[in-house]
């Protein structure tokens, strides 16, 4: 609820501005099953991530959503295709790889991201166009 509000203000800004809008999406490689094994470890882990991400690769005015299935979304109003590329490379390189601790001593489990791009005007002039094209790929 809260990330459609925000995308249909983004939206409506973005077109009253006509500024570009992007939205980053990034997925965690399965997921699901992960999801399973280290259900807390992984949400304590994904917590912080965000948290992280929120204060030292995003800008201000950029807006993060984390979704079911492993993904996070951020919102980048007033930022083309070629920025928002920018930054999802920003974050991957600063994450590389999202590491859950285990509790049976020193073990790990390296979690990896995959990231999409989608952008207006390049890819839609809608909310749902956008949204298709980040949550369901």
């Amino acid at each position: 609820e809260a990330f459609h509000e925000h995308l249909l203000d983004s939206l409506a800004e973005a077109e009253m501005t006509q500024k570009p809008l992007s939205l980053a999406c990034f997925t965690i490689q399965n997921y699901t099953e992960v999801q399973k094994a280290w259900g807390k470890a992984l949400e304590e882990t994904l917590q912080t991530w965000g948290e992280t991400l929120q204060r030292e690769s995003l800008r201000r005015g950029d807006a993060l959503f984390r979704f079911a299935g492993g993904k996070a979304v951020i919102i980048l109003l007033g930022t083309p295709r070629a920025e928002a590329n920018a930054i999802v490379e920003r974050v991957l390189a600063a994450t590389k790889i999202l590491v859950v601790p285990i509790a049976s001593g020193n073990d790990q489990l390296k979690l990896e991201l995959s990231s999409i791009v989608a952008a207006i005007p390049e890819d839609g002039n809608s909310a749902k166009e956008l949204i298709k094209i980040v949550l369901e790929s």
